[in-house]
C-alpha cells in the first residue's frame, strides 16, 4: 500500500506511529467538494458554446464579447448556424434581431475582432452575395 508523503511525514514525526487514518476520496479533497483537477477536462477547443445572453462567447477555442445590438446578431446567426443553415441575408438577420430596417452588419460590428474571423460575409464563402453567417476556423 503507497502511504501518502504528508502521512509518511507525519507518522516520521509521531515516532512511526499513526493511530488513525481518514481515508477521504479523492473527489473530496478539492474545496468545492467536487472532482479533482486531475478528473475535469478543459472544454474542447474545438468546440463553440456561449453565455444565456451571448454577451460572451466561445467559438472553437477564441472567446468574444459582444455589445446587446451585437449579442442580438450573433443569438439570430448562431440559431441559423445550429440549425444546419448558417447564411442569412442582412435584412433577415436584420429583422429577426429587431433591428432597425436598414442597419448594415458591418457597421454593427465595425472594428470588432469577430468581424471575418467568426462573421463572414457568404460572397467570401462561395455563398450568395449579400448572405452572413458564422464562420468555422477552417473556414476562415
Amino acid at each position: 500500500m503507497d502511504i501518502d508523503p504528508i502521512l509518511k511525514a507525519a507518522a516520521a514525526k509521531a515516532g512511526g506511529q499513526l493511530f488513525h487514518i481518514l481515508a477521504v476520496p479523492a473527489t473530496d479533497r478539492t474545496p468545492s467538494g467536487g472532482a479533482s483537477s486531475e478528473d475535469r477536462k478543459p472544454p474542447d477547443p474545438r468546440d463553440a458554446f456561449h453565455g444565456r445572453d451571448f454577451a460572451c462567447v466561445s467559438w472553437f477555442g477564441r472567446q468574444y464579447t459582444f455589445n446587446a445590438t451585437q449579442r442580438a446578431v450573433i443569438a439570430v446567426l448562431w440559431g441559423s448556424w445550429k440549425d444546419g443553415t448558417p447564411w442569412m441575408s442582412q435584412d433577415g438577420i436584420v429583422d429577426a434581431a429587431d433591428l432597425p430596417p436598414g442597419t448594415r452588419l458591418k457597421d454593427v460590428f465595425a472594428n470588432h475582432v469577430a468581424w471575418k474571423s467568426m462573421i463572414g460575409r457568404g460572397a467570401e464563402h462561395g455563398e450568395a452575395v449579400g448572405t452572413y453567417g458564422l464562420v468555422t476556423p477552417s473556414k476562415a
